[in-house]
């Protein structure tokens, strides 16, 4: 099977009809690209949450801004501006991370090309990503240029725009890329599964869709990782999402609260490589069975590995509860917050396995009501 950036490559946008969700991004930068040959080009400032696909954006209309042919044709993906925007081979298109390189001579040498460099297209471009990260002798290096170079365009990628300079944020047009629908983002990766003739499960794809919160560029990614194993399936998102956990905490606690103390420990053992990272899961699951009681669905941000279960899979979890309940005479509500706050107030220097049999015990009141073990 090809490695994963092979895999990549071939989902990589390629025309801006490909972008989901940013219709006013696209739009502005359309007519931007449309002017572009009677007017100075604006800088640009792309920000959102990593892996919305700022920088694949970004890269894309610097394609467009840059290749050889021009209107609907751009870009062609095949000439010399356009590969070499993304093999680094262009003499019009430069791309760096501020967080990677904060030599201030590097700056002053780009600055340099952009007045005696060979160019080969009509604009040049600096694409410069994690531009929150410049340094403040960087950034007024690259203030006084985009001032004065009228034939440069200069586009920064920006996570946190709090602290991208302000005085290079004034100058700059802003664009915020966010994440869209999960019904979307399932379509357009059938559409990506479909064209490269990848074998996938549908649930495969949701949970790809709903572990990485609607960001497009994280969920090709993904994806991505998940074909290089083979088919898409289940199994294998849960594995490259590291996912399985949530399946394996339903099984340990339909051992807990079947009264099967062993199989329901050893469950517990695999649920995360240390016990802090086993604590973190108890706490997170009798926070979700709150919630899936009470309301009947989980809240954002509970956990991704919860929120990717299917509705079956939290049915027998709930009846366990009830058949609990009924047997111990005590309501569900007090029994599932009694479990939430004794998993919330473990001492995080208790060794967990102490820990899980003493909440084992608390949940059935210390063995009084008769429920055997197993």
């Amino acid at each position: 099977m090809a490695g994963v950036s092979a895999i990549l490559d071939r989902f990589r946008l390629r025309r801006f009809e490909d972008v989901l969700g940013q219709d006013a991004v696209l739009g502005s930068l359309r007519e931007k690209i449309d002017r572009g040959g009677d007017e100075r080009l604006p800088h640009l400032v792309f920000t959102g949450c990593p892996g919305v696909g700022r920088r694949s954006l970004a890269r894309l209309y610097a394609q467009t801004l840059l290749c050889e042919k021009t209107g609907e044709e751009a870009p062609c993906h095949s000439c010399n501006e356009c590969t070499g925007v993304l093999i680094g081979s262009s003499f019009s298109y430069v791309e760096f991370s501020a967080r990677q390189i904060r030599d201030e001579r590097y700056f002053r040498e780009c600055v340099a090309q952009t007045k005696l460099g060979l160019k080969t297209a009509d604009w040049r471009v600096f694409l410069i990503d994690d531009a929150e990260g410049l340094e403040v002798a960087s950034a007024d290096v690259m203030l006084k240029t985009l001032e004065k170079e009228l034939d440069t365009c200069f586009i920064f990628v920006v996570n946190d725009i709090s602290q991208f300079p302000r005085a290079l944020r004034s100058r700059c047009q802003l664009f915020r890329v966010t994440s869209i629908e999960q019904e979307a983002l399932v379509s357009r990766l059938k559409m990506v599964c479909n064209r490269e003739s990848l074998i996938y499960e549908e649930r495969a794809l949701s949970v790809i869709a709903q572990a990485t919160g609607g960001r497009v560029g994280e969920a090709l990614t993904k994806l991505a990782e998940v074909a290089s194993l083979g088919d898409v399936t289940l199994a294998s998102a849960w594995r490259i999402l590291n996912l399985e956990w949530g399946e394996t905490m339903i099984q340990c606690w339909l051992a807990q609260l079947g009264g099967r103390l062993d199989e329901a420990l050893s469950h517990f053992e695999r649920i995360a490589s240390d016990d802090e990272g086993r604590v973190r899961a108890m706490q997170s699951f009798a926070s979700a069975v709150h919630f899936r009681s009470s309301i009947g669905a989980l809240p954002f941000g509970i956990s991704p590995a919860l929120e990717c279960l299917a509705d079956e899979a939290w049915l027998p979890i709930l009846e366990g509860w009830e058949e609990l309940s009924r047997r111990r005479s005590v309501p569900v509500t007090s029994l599932i917050e009694d479990a939430m706050k004794f998993w919330g107030g473990v001492n995080r220097l208790t060794p967990a396995q102490a820990s899980f049999h003493r909440g084992y015990e608390r949940l059935f009141g210390a063995q009084k009501d008769g429920l055997a073990r197993e």
